[in-house]
């Protein structure tokens, strides 16, 4: 377990840190020496132990994934790496996650990616992230996410679509 250590100064600025999460549980990471071993051996085995098989009939789940990192989205784009492969891609992920439980998250995530937008849609096509569609703020992400000009999915249960909400 590794714990944040939080500058007074951040801290200061955002009293949230003393409260966050991976500042009071801390999070797991695996030692660099052994990542490969973990997802390779531990994290895979487990996955196919419950039948989950990442790209079965598609070149296997390390094609599977180059295939989609670097022809598809990009998510957590906002970093110096991922602007410089920008050539590689066709979506560059210009928001943060959408936080269904999270109700004051909902503004806070459609204002910045409509500016974030302005700037990926010079070189992109912003994504602005899945969203429920039978959400209690379904309409105001399908809205924003239909005038954002980018594509619009969502990520519902199996069979818990508003077709309704999703044709409009």
């Amino acid at each position: 377990m590794q714990y944040s250590n939080v500058l007074p100064g951040v801290v200061w600025n955002k009293l949230g840190w003393k409260t966050d999460a991976m500042t009071v549980q801390g999070l797991g990471l695996v030692n660099p020496k052994n990542v490969i071993r973990f997802y390779n051996d531990e994290l895979h085995n487990y996955l196919a132990s419950a039948e989950c098989r990442l790209g079965a009939g598609l070149g296997g789940r390390v094609e599977f994934t180059r295939q989609y990192h670097n022809g598809y989205i990009v998510s957590m784009s906002h970093n110096t790496d991922a602007l410089h492969c920008s050539k590689q891609t066709a979506v560059v992920r210009a928001s943060d996650d959408f936080y269904p439980r999270d109700p004051v998250s909902h503004t806070i995530h459609i204002a910045p990616v409509a500016y974030n937008s302005a700037f990926f849609g010079e070189f992109m096509q912003p994504d602005w992230d899945m969203f429920h569609s039978q959400h209690q703020a379904a309409k105001y992400h399908g809205s924003a996410r239909k005038i954002s000009g980018g594509p619009v999915y969502v990520s519902d249960a199996p069979g818990k679509n508003n077709f309704d909400l999703l044709r409009k």
